[in-house]
């Protein structure tokens, strides 16, 4: 018994002794170590772990904030509710559409705004500036004004079309499921070329002339050098961009929001507008989770898919 206390009494006192030293600043460096990461685990498990856990503890169980007391556990059922839903295959033919068509061709303009600015000539700065400019405005903005724009009956386009002779009546960019889905592409090009031009900019400066100088004493012309040399040196750039710009295709609800409201009916409506409709339109968190799930590992998908096809051999 008495050894019992002393072995208690012993672990009393260094516990004590170790407490002391702590808060005296006597560290050691792995003591050091954790005190200096305590504040980045705390934010990480704030911020990441446990809402990724809670929308993962959601997606399997039926929540309605309806009845926010009554959630059992349906374990799959609202992934496999979504193998039998029309909207939630309607969002993601709608998602595909709009991905490629924002991925794709910001890539494409993006890549030559930034050969074109990239090259030495007077006004450098201003086509610079004018680049940035677009990136620079806000989503909710640049969609308002797209929006007037394209205004059936007080729109820009439909005036200039019109005064050059191009068209006999006005069109409805908004109001027809085809165009409506080219007007959300166009905005969003317009918007977000600028983003990868900035990108691929900066992997031109770092571009080193003597390549070119070399490649043309070679005789390579200018499209073999773009394709031997330039489009090479990019792919980690280009990477970049494109993983950035998958993300934010996918996740997009600010542009189609203003512009179409997903119509006319849903022929625009994304993954992520639909989400938004269940979750907080129908108060079905635990669908709306589950979608989000999905729209997340569509994500990891295509950037492991990305990094796969375009990493540095």
């Amino acid at each position: 018994m008495s050894d019992t206390r002393k072995t208690h009494s012993t672990a009393v006192y260094g516990y004590q002794s170790r407490v002391r030293r702590l808060l005296s600043g006597d560290l050691t460096e792995g003591e050091l170590a954790i005190l200096l990461l305590l504040p980045a685990i705390v934010l990480i498990f704030s911020m990441v772990i446990y809402p990724v856990g809670r929308l993962i503890w959601l997606s399997v169980h039926e929540f309605r904030l309806t009845a926010p007391h009554d959630t059992p556990f349906v374990g799959l059922g609202n992934y496999m509710e979504m193998l039998q839903d029309d909207r939630f295959w309607s969002a993601m033919r709608v998602t595909g559409i709009y991905g490629v068509g924002t991925i794709v061709l910001p890539a494409a303009l993006g890549m030559v705004l930034a050969l074109v600015v990239n090259r030495a000539f007077r006004g450098r700065w201003l086509a610079r500036l004018a680049v940035i400019l677009p990136w620079a405005m806000p989503h909710s903005l640049s969609a308002l004004t797209w929006s007037w724009l394209l205004d059936t009956s007080q729109g820009v386009v439909n005036d200039m079309l019109l005064r050059g002779g191009l068209i006999e009546s006005r069109i409805h960019w908004l109001g027809e499921p085809d165009l409506a889905m080219f007007s959300l592409i166009l905005a969003t090009t317009w918007k977000t070329a600028s983003f990868v031009a900035l990108i691929l900019l900066a992997g031109l400066q770092s571009i080193s002339d003597e390549f070119y100088d070399s490649a043309a004493v070679d005789g390579a012309g200018p499209f073999q050098r773009f394709w031997r040399i330039t489009l090479p040196m990019l792919r980690p750039h280009l990477l970049i961009a494109l993983i950035f710009r998958t993300i934010v295709a996918i996740q997009l609800f600010d542009f189609p929001y203003a512009l179409t409201k997903g119509g006319p009916g849903i022929s625009t409506r994304p993954l992520s507008l639909y989400v938004y409709r269940v979750t907080l339109g129908h108060l079905n968190f635990g669908y709306g989770a589950a979608l989000a799930i999905v729209m997340s590992l569509i994500i990891i998908v295509l950037t492991v898919t990305y990094m796969r096809v375009l990493r540095e051999r």
